[in-house]
């Protein structure tokens, strides 16, 4: 049974300043670096500490950020393969926040349940998108109805969210 709404809204209530500062005295992650190989014509995307210290700070469990990372590197290389103009940053924070509803279910509504707090938290509605469609790989409205979720069309539109949702969750 997914937390009340409250209990989601007091778990990710926290100020912007103080989670800068928790991020700037965590120890660094190695694993934030996240890209491939790179000529000098390519972009990386660096994952932001605060991204990490989000996930923290939400609950998201260390077994849980470390797939979200496994998938963010994947996906990244999979958008870099592609040769097309993509952007790596929403590969990337889609990636890596796809699965932040998991500090409160680890049910189907975990993806609904996580683009609500990214939502609260302030994360970008592209973000959020990713978010909520990852489930089953974007449902059609008569399937969300199946399932018991909102009815909407969770069907993937941009590149990107295909990247990110479309990858083999065993392969990371």
């Amino acid at each position: 049974m997914p937390k009340t709404k409250n209990h989601i809204e007091s778990r990710v209530r926290k100020s912007g300043q103080k989670l800068i500062d928790e991020a700037e005295n965590s120890i660094r992650d190695p694993l934030t670096c996240v890209g491939v190989n790179a000529d000098a014509n390519d972009r990386l995307y660096r994952v932001a500490e605060a991204d990490v210290a989000l996930l923290r700070n939400a609950g998201m469990a260390d077994s849980d950020i470390q797939h979200s990372l496994s998938v963010a590197r994947k996906a990244l290389e999979i958008a870099h393969r592609t040769g097309q103009d993509i952007d790596l940053e929403l590969v990337g924070r889609g990636a890596r926040f796809h699965d932040l509803g998991k500090s409160t279910t680890h049910a189907i509504e975990h993806g609904k349940i996580g683009a609500e707090m990214g939502r609260e938290l302030g994360l970008p509605e592209s973000i959020t998108a990713i978010m909520e469609k990852h489930i089953r790989g974007g449902l059609t409205k008569n399937e969300a109805l199946e399932l018991e979720l909102p009815v909407k069309d969770y069907r993937l539109q941009k590149i990107e969210e295909r990247i990110v949702i479309c990858m083999p969750c065993g392969k990371t």
